[in-house]
């Protein structure tokens, strides 16, 4: 449970990085 929890953090984490900087790439 603990590392389906971690995993879904860091997921959430890396795709909102990757987010800002594909935001920040296209303006």
């Amino acid at each position: 449970s603990e590392t389906c929890t971690e995993f879904m953090q860091c997921f959430l984490r890396l795709a909102g990085f990757l987010g800002a900087v594909a935001g920040t790439e296209e303006e």
